[in-house]
């Protein structure tokens, strides 16, 4: 039995501590196989669900499981994949071993891709070839093996689903899939790290939806781990009016509460409602320009004239 978990971040809330939003558990998936057409099943029926919502703004993230990329591509087909470059870079250091490349070649090659300076984090096209082929001439005199599966294998798809989501915004660099890897260990510490049955697994992960959600409500009223975050303040109630509504009252809130769609800053739609891009951080103004007032005050400096020495 396997389980796939897929998590979000929830940006009504953040945390008191940190300031950033919380991680949430999103739909889970309970199979036995973990073939392209159980994934696309489980992937498909996510889109169904979303069948009113624009999914060309959505960026989803794995590892480099290929039945699971490849069955997120074909129900996704519109939204932004990109990898993780935490297991990227494990698959590549474990063929580099494999092929007996000595620990201070490993070491550089890995700098050359994922490092700060990597193709990883190549601010161009232009950049980015550059860098892939000078490593390229330098795994050609260590190792035939890893170059041909850098060139055919890590290269394409590290500009596809890293670099490229990486120059527009869409994700941080490095990006990793550690919160889904956190809700996985939050699932076994759950059940005890231990085999149980189904209807105990299931028991055990509906408690801990309803305690994220549990705290979603103690937020509202300002108490608890979490905050509402300053898109959903309107929405902030005193403990006294929470006692003084009726059941029915508390729910129609929080449903109005957990419906609310806001407007991301960092995207731009077009007039026509049609394309969303990620918004460029400078929005066309060139660095230290301002808007000046029409009437502002102007003041010509006077010209000087050439004394004659």
């Amino acid at each position: 039995m396997h389980v796939t978990v897929t998590c979000y971040k929830q940006l009504s809330v953040n945390r008191q501590k940190t300031d950033e939003p919380p991680i949430f558990v999103g739909p889970l998936f309970i199979h036995d196989s973990s073939d392209f057409e159980t994934y696309v099943n489980f992937f498909d029926h996510i889109r169904n669900k979303l069948v009113n919502v624009s999914l060309d703004s959505l960026v989803i993230g794995t590892d480099d499981e290929k039945a699971m990329v490849k069955a997120i591509t074909t129900s996704f087909p519109s939204s932004t994949h990109v990898l993780c470059t935490g297991h990227l870079r494990q698959n590549a250091k474990q063929r580099l071993v494999d092929d007996a490349v000595t620990l201070a070649d490993r070491n550089y090659i890995l700098n050359k891709i994922f490092g700060p300076d990597g193709i990883v984090s190549a601010d161009d096209s232009i950049c980015y070839d550059e860098k892939c082929d000078e490593l390229g001439r330098h795994l050609a005199t260590v190792s035939n093996k890893f170059h041909k599966y850098f060139v055919d294998r890590l290269e394409p798809i590290l500009k596809t689903k890293v670099n490229h989501p990486v120059r527009h915004d869409l994700i941080g660099a490095n990006w990793t899939n550690n919160n889904c890897e956190s809700i996985n260990h939050v699932l076994k510490q759950l059940i005890d790290w231990k085999s149980k049955s189904l209807t105990d697994l299931i028991d055990a992960i509906h408690r801990l939806v309803r305690g994220q959600f549990a705290e979603l409500r103690s937020a509202i009223i300002g108490t608890g781990e979490f905050r509402l975050a300053p898109t959903h303040e309107k929405f902030k109630l005193t403990k006294t009016d929470w006692v003084t509504m009726t059941l029915e009252q508390r729910s129609r809130h929080f449903s109005k509460y957990r419906n609310y769609l806001f407007t991301n800053p960092r995207l731009l739609t077009s007039t026509n409602g049609q394309v969303t891009i990620v918004a460029p951080k400078t929005l066309g103004r060139k660095p230290g320009q301002r808007r000046r007032k029409v009437n502002e005050r102007t003041t010509t400096l006077t010209k000087r004239t050439k004394k004659d020495s």
